[in-house]
């Protein structure tokens, strides 16, 4: 329950409730919030209450630097006068890389400026100057850090294999950024591919039907059989790689999680109030929405085990994940199979052992059952966990249990609830 606001223009009563609760300094009066020592000592519990800060305290370097030395990104709400000083930013900067967002045009085009950003973390590349982005020195370093950032690289440079070749060895995933060319680029591909073979899906139809490349990514992911062609499920030369009965050999034989639910929901539609309906299917990602229910709410499984019930806006922002099931298959020695993720997993438990992974999916109930898991946390106002995605950065945090425990006024709760006002998905 969050803390009662207080209401306050006393100064030594302000000083020690920020100090304690950095939440109520948006709560003083005005004349507080233009107070030297107040705003100070709320800056200095949590940066960002800058925000709330006069606008002299905002153009008040000392107090900027308080707030940034504790958050880098308060730099948004600095005065544009401080967000173009390159002392300032740069030590908003070292506090937290995405800072540079919020520096002025100006020294978002400084080479000096975001070469520090990136060597903090790669993926601020996506801040800088289109000029930045296009130069080889900024990019190399910045997908040395993060090879994810090579998203963000002019084209030019994305069609070029020795910065390729520097992504993917820091994160195989970067091969999604590539140009066609290098994605059809046997060398580059096999390197992503052993980085993680689950990346053979953003090779090139050509490579995905390659034997030898499809081998390497199944020996080092087995799960990456759901990212290439079927037809490779009963290509014997592929089996015999493989070696008949090993883990690798039966993910062959297996059904993917999506492929396993599409022939499930067959049987089990009526089993939902309003049944999901299929957006988009991959063997290794599916989508649903539920009939005469907002667009905004998805199901959404992985090739591989991993299930959501989630809330998106109308740009496909995730707001908030309702459900969220993962099953995480590992064989045993004995050649039977039971799911990795289970807090009360057992080896010796016969309930949680199965001859084979699709008994798995389909019988292994991973604490509790999908549908069982949705029907307990999906209610139109609750709100379980606020998330934001800044590429492989990950924010979770309670927003609410409750929407009458809240401020009215706020807007942005406000909006996403009221795209669940009127909708409930109830499931048996």
């Amino acid at each position: 329950m969050r803390n009662k606001v207080l209401k306050t223009s006393d100064k030594q009563t302000a000083l020690k409730v920020v100090s304690n609760n950095y939440e109520q300094f948006q709560c003083c009066s005005e004349e507080l919030k233009n107070d030297w020592d107040v705003v100070l000592a709320a800056v200095k519990k949590y940066g960002p209450n800058l925000e709330y800060a006069s606008s002299d305290m905002q153009a008040n370097e000392e107090i900027v630097k308080a707030a940034i030395n504790e958050n880098g990104e308060a730099l948004k709400f600095a005065s544009d006068e401080l967000r173009a000083k390159k002392s300032i930013v740069l030590k908003a900067i070292q506090n937290d890389g995405h800072a540079l967002k919020y520096a002025s045009d100006k020294l978002r085009s400084d080479r000096s400026v975001v070469f520090k950003a990136v060597k903090y973390d790669g993926r601020t590349l996506k801040y800088a100057s289109n000029e930045l982005r296009s130069m080889k020195g900024i990019v190399l370093k910045a997908v040395r850090n993060k090879g994810y950032a090579l998203k963000y690289a002019s084209d030019e440079l994305r069609s070029m294999k020795s910065i390729v070749l520097k992504a993917i060895q820091n994160n195989g995933y970067a091969l999604k950024y590539a140009s066609d060319k290098l994605r059809a680029d046997r060398s580059i591909v096999c390197k992503a591919v052993m980085n993680d073979g689950l990346t053979i899906k953003y090779a090139s139809d050509e490579l995905k039907n390659d034997l030898d490349v499809v081998y390497i990514a199944i020996k080092n992911n087995p799960e990456a059989i759901f990212c290439v062609p079927e037809h490779f499920k009963k290509d014997k030369k592929l089996h015999a790689l493989l070696g008949k009965g090993s883990e690798n050999s039966d993910f062959l034989n297996a059904m993917s999680c999506s492929e396993f639910f599409k022939l499930w929901l067959k049987d089990n539609a009526s089993r939902f109030n309003y049944p999901p309906i299929e957006v988009e299917f991959e063997r290794d990602f599916a989508r649903y929405r539920f009939e005469n229910i907002t667009n905004a709410i998805e199901l959404t499984l992985s090739g591989y085990g991993n299930i959501n019930l989630a809330i998106y806006d109308e740009n496909l922002n995730l707001l908030d994940f309702l459900g969220w099931l993962d099953i995480s298959p590992v064989r045993l020695d004995n050649k039977q199979w039971a799911c990795d993720l289970c807090t009360d997993f057992n080896p010796t438990s016969e309930e949680n052992i199965y001859i084979d992974i699709n008994h798995l999916y389909s019988q292994h109930l991973c604490e509790e059952s999908i549908l069982g898991n949705c029907n307990r946390l999906f209610q139109p106002d609750k709100f379980l966990v606020y998330y934001q995605d800044l590429e492989d950065m990950y924010i979770w945090r309670v927003v609410l249990q409750n929407l009458n425990e809240f401020d009215q006024s706020n807007e942005e709760i406000l909006k996403y609830h009221s795209i669940l006002s009127s909708s409930e998905v109830c499931l048996d």
